[in-house]
């Protein structure tokens, strides 16, 4: 059994950078104490660029385990140039557990190679959210 909810984390980054979100700010104390994994929604629209197009992957994971290792999922961002009306809308719900630290979850942005153009600011939006949570006792 899992128990739906809406608690957005914060948008997706626009440069390389990792960016930590601390569940502990936007989930209930008790939710974190108490959830074997999250479900975790993330979507990107992106549009215009320039000079050229240019894709990146988005790593949204979280460490688990003593020895770090990391569960995670992708999300494809692409955008188009000189295109005003072209979008590229990808989005993904995702089973993670919860974190070793029961607090942080973290995304980067990796560009793939395929462009070097930028987004035009007004054309690229994507969050991170967490839409559900469930504990293994109560899995019928």
């Amino acid at each position: 059994m899992w128990t739906s909810c809406y608690y957005p984390l914060r948008d997706l980054p626009k440069d390389g950078k990792v960016i930590v979100c601390d569940l502990s700010q936007k989930v209930p104390k008790e939710i974190l104490a108490t959830a074997d994994e999250l479900l975790v929604y993330a979507w990107v629209v992106s549009g215009q660029s320039y000079p050229i197009d240019a894709s990146w992957h988005y790593k949204i994971f979280v460490e688990v385990g003593k020895k770090k290792l990391e569960a995670a999922f992708y999300l494809l961002a692409h955008t188009y140039p000189h295109q005003t009306l072209a979008y590229s809308i990808n989005s993904d719900n995702v089973w993670l557990p919860m974190p070793f630290d029961r607090k942080t979850l973290k995304v980067e942005r990796k560009g793939t190679g395929l462009g070097i153009g930028d987004p035009i600011s007004d054309n690229f939006r994507g969050e991170v959210t967490i839409v559900g949570y469930r504990q293994f006792s109560q899995v019928g």
